[in-house]
């Protein structure tokens, strides 16, 4: 618009030009699509770390079976079971401690796909929990393959990640394609055999 001044002493008038946009609101699709992203990009930055966790355990285990603790131990009269029982109870305690800090972060975050309210927040807590609960046996059984703790945690980060999240999107993508939707849906029960699989598509 052009806004005309005074004319000045010369008989000239002296115009000022000003530009304005205003776009026009989003759609509800389009709130849609953007509230979509947010939530699958929290989702990753959440299911990328916890890939992580499960291997940090596992060296532990290495570490006692390469120095031979875990044959003293089984000598001196201890037995298989409470062996596996008491490391996975141990390292179960330290999980929740980890996944309760983890909560109290996404709180003060406060995205809503997470932890939007107490029901959702409850669910993702609960869902957390049980990828523990679930990945350490798993782990654990792997983990008997290495004789190095820093090969054994390397391997299993690499492990988890293409199951927690290269299989996700690899899954999620065949599943939008006609031609790979059959052969998505019966992968994915082989894919489900691992926790970390599980546990990004619940997120």
């Amino acid at each position: 618009r052009a806004a005309h001044g005074e004319a000045s002493g010369e008989g000239k008038c002296a115009a000022v030009y000003e530009a304005g946009v205003q776009p026009l609101p989003r759609t509800g699709r389009q709130d849609l699509q953007v509230r979509l992203m947010l939530s699958v990009l929290s989702s990753i930055f959440v299911l990328v770390p916890f890939c992580y966790v499960p291997a940090a355990f596992a060296t532990q285990v290495v570490r006692e079976r390469a120095s031979g603790s875990t044959h003293l131990q089984l000598l001196s009269g201890a037995r298989v079971t409470l062996y596996w029982l008491s490391t996975y109870l141990a390292d179960l305690i330290a999980y929740v401690v980890l996944a309760a800090l983890v909560m109290c972060v996404l709180l003060a975050y406060g995205e809503p796909s997470l932890v939007g309210d107490a029901q959702t927040a409850g669910a993702l807590f609960g869902h957390i929990l049980l990828y523990g609960a679930a990945v350490f046996p798993q782990t654990y059984a792997i983990s008997l393959a290495f004789d190095s703790p820093s090969s054994a945690q390397i391997s299993l980060i690499l492990m988890h990640l293409v199951a927690g999240f290269v299989l996700v999107m690899a899954n999620l993508i065949m599943l939008s394609l006609d031609r790979t939707k059959a052969a998505a849906k019966l992968l994915v029960w082989v894919w489900r055999l691992f926790p970390p699989f599980n546990f990004g598509e619940g997120l």
